[in-house]
């Protein structure tokens, strides 16, 4: 389970990222 929180909180940070650029 914490894997896939993990996972899920590396993909919001990828997205943030995009948005931030």
């Amino acid at each position: 389970m914490i894997f896939l929180q993990n996972h899920q909180k590396r993909k919001e940070d990828h997205m943030t990222s995009s948005y931030s650029s």
